[in-house]
Order: C-alpha cells, then sequence, then structure tokens
C-alpha cells in the first residue's frame, strides 16, 4: 500500500470509517491547535474542561495512563456550536461529524504534548501542530 492510501486510511479510521480525506484531517489538527490557542493553551483549555466538568478526562490526556474520551457533545460545549459549524463548514462536514473528528484529534495532540504525564514547556503550539504526526491517531 503506498503512503497516499495509507493516510487516506488514517484519516477515514479517524472519522469512523465515513468517506474522509487527509485534507479534512489536517484542517481538524489546525483547527485544534487555533483552538489551544484562543483558550490560553493547553493549560487554558484544562482549566476550562475542568469547569465543564471534565477534569477528569483532561487529566487523563496528560497522565500516562489510557485517554479518557470525550464526546462530540462535550467538545460543542467546551469550544462552542459555532467553532464547530466553522470548521464543519471549512471542511464539508455536518456540525456532528466535525464535532466527532476534533473529540478524536484533541486527546491525542495534548497526549503527544505531553510525553512523561507532563506538558512540555515552551511549546509552539502552531508549529506542533503543523508538524503533526497523523499515524499516532491511530495509536501506533
Amino acid at each position: 500500500m503506498d503512503i497516499l492510501n495509507t493516510l487516506k486510511n488514517v484519516a477515514s479510521q479517524v472519522m469512523g470509517g465515513q468517506t474522509g480525506s487527509l485534507g479534512q484531517l489536517s484542517e481538524t489538527a489546525s483547527f485544534v491547535g487555533q483552538i489551544l490557542q484562543n483558550q490560553g493553551g493547553v493549560q487554558g483549555l484544562m482549566e476550562k474542561m475542568n469547569t465543564l466538568g471534565l477534569g477528569s478526562i483532561a487529566s487523563s490526556w496528560i497522565a500516562n495512563t489510557a485517554n479518557e474520551s470525550i464526546s462530540g457533545d462535550q467538545v460543542q460545549k467546551l469550544i462552542g456550536s459555532d467553532l464547530v459549524a466553522q470548521l464543519a463548514s471549512k471542511v464539508g462536514l455536518d456540525s456532528e461529524q466535525a464535532s466527532q473528528m476534533v473529540a478524536t484529534v484533541l486527546p491525542k495532540i495534548i497526549d503527544s504534548m505531553s510525553p512523561n504525564g507532563q506538558l512540555s514547556q515552551n511549546l509552539n503550539i502552531g508549529e506542533f501542530v503543523s508538524n503533526f504526526d497523523f499515524a499516532k491517531l491511530l495509536g501506533k
């Protein structure tokens, strides 16, 4: 299997087997990076998750434990339905699919930013997301 087909399979699996593209996955990862920057970084997002009662989920993404999942509905509460709708429009999905993509990508990105159970210091979120290894979305 060539690299393009492999990447398409990654995107498809991230989207729960629905038709998807690497472009949609890349846009979603970039979108998550923007969310992180707008929320005051990972720490700001973690604080917001705590206030919404999602603290144990957030902690699992940073700790050296299995990542707890976040639902599409919880994503909508966390970042707002307007932002989810913007992403959906940008990548050609409905809001439910877009929020589910964020729910899949967000824990993996936060987990990757916290090797050894601690957030990396002096991390450039934009650079990190643009260099993100999409194979990590499958836990490989």
